[in-house]
């Protein structure tokens, strides 16, 4: 499995665990503020590892298009 995959799941579990916490929470007395912050940051550092590794990956493809686009193809 490539890092970037890995990257990937690991960013979506931590978001789902993230929505989680604060959706069982809503139901088990309430959002405390500790409790809205873990699951903010949980989801935006999920969030974040997701488009991350998807970004790196978009980035080192530019190349790529850009020397298709010319009609240069890869050695």
């Amino acid at each position: 499995m490539s890092e970037r995959t890995i990257r990937s799941i690991y960013g979506a579990v931590l978001t789902v665990a993230g929505a989680a916490l604060l959706f069982v929470s809503l139901f088990r007395g309430g959002l405390t503020w500790p409790v809205l912050l873990g699951g903010c940051v949980l989801i935006a550092y999920g969030g974040h590892m997701v488009s991350h590794s998807q970004m790196r990956e978009l980035v080192a493809s530019v190349g790529e298009l850009i020397r298709a686009w010319r009609g240069k193809e890869e050695p």
